[in-house]
């Protein structure tokens, strides 16, 4: 979406996920309000915004793409922003997705937990690191 000044911005949304890396910060998924109905952004995009510069830049995502989703909490580790949980047009979820947020591909990967059980479906939650974890 293009601003008055010809300049490339991220859309107005509510329910995303967004972190910051470096300079950077990321916004992925979310929704925006359309006739009372609410409408998920697309999912197979990440927008970045230079915090220096002020600049907004969209870039495409590929791999295995999380659905369209609001409510999903994400944290960034280390350059890679995970997220968890949130609530699709399916309904809530306690998928587990990560993609690196610096090789410049934005590939995402789904998770699969190893052993213990899984949260129960959720959405508009938190999350954060601590002590590098």
């Amino acid at each position: 979406m293009a601003a008055s000044n010809g300049q490339l911005v991220a859309r107005e949304r509510s329910g995303h996920t967004a972190v910051v890396s470096e300079n950077t910060l990321f916004v992925w998924g979310g929704y925006v309000s359309v006739a009372d109905h609410e409408v998920f952004l697309p999912n197979n995009e990440i927008w970045l915004y230079d915090l220096d510069t002020g600049l907004w830049k969209r870039c495409d995502m590929s791999g295995e793409v999380p659905p369209s989703m609001s409510g999903s909490c994400g944290c960034n580790l280390n350059g890679t922003m995970y997220i968890f949980g949130g609530c699709s047009d399916d309904g809530q979820t306690n998928e587990h997705y990560s993609v690196n947020l610096h090789n410049g591909k934005y590939s995402w990967k789904k998770l699969s937990h190893c052993s213990g059980l899984r949260p129960s479906p959720r959405d508009k939650l938190s999350c954060w690191v601590h002590k590098g974890r």
